[in-house]
């Protein structure tokens, strides 16, 4: 019972746009953060909606690079805001964490959807 390659569920002609668009997503909310400091934490947890669609489009690497991608701009902001080092480290690495297991799960979620839906296909083809 062979699996044979994995189908994401973007159509490949989707797919730059799907980049651009999760990666204009993730660089708004930046530039959000910057000028809007009161509303920081708010914003920071708005980076869940790029990771959480990368993860389903394009699973652990989707996941892995968009919460890269959120980290190292939400440092990079809180670098120029004027942050305190160890405070910055301290949220890279509990956001990171929050980040990356949301990122997983969604994409493990994603997986086992796409291999239902083959399964329900083969099943419904063998009883044709």
């Amino acid at each position: 019972m062979g699996k044979g390659p994995i189908q994401f569920s973007l159509r490949p002609e989707y797919q730059g746009r799907a980049v651009l668009l999760l990666a204009g997503d993730i660089l708004f909310i930046t530039v959000a953060i910057h000028f809007l400091p009161l509303l920081s934490e708010l914003l920071a947890a708005s980076y869940f909606i790029p990771i959480v669609a990368s993860a389903y489009w394009w699973e652990v690497a989707g996941a892995s690079a968009a919460t890269a991608a959120s980290l190292v701009l939400y440092a990079l902001v809180s670098v120029i805001d004027g942050g305190d080092t160890n405070f910055i480290i301290q949220q890279m690495i509990i956001k990171g964490l929050l980040f990356y297991f949301a990122g997983f799960t969604t994409s493990l979620i994603a997986k086992e959807r796409r291999q239902l839906l083959v399964r329900l296909r083969r099943d419904e083809i063998q009883t044709i």
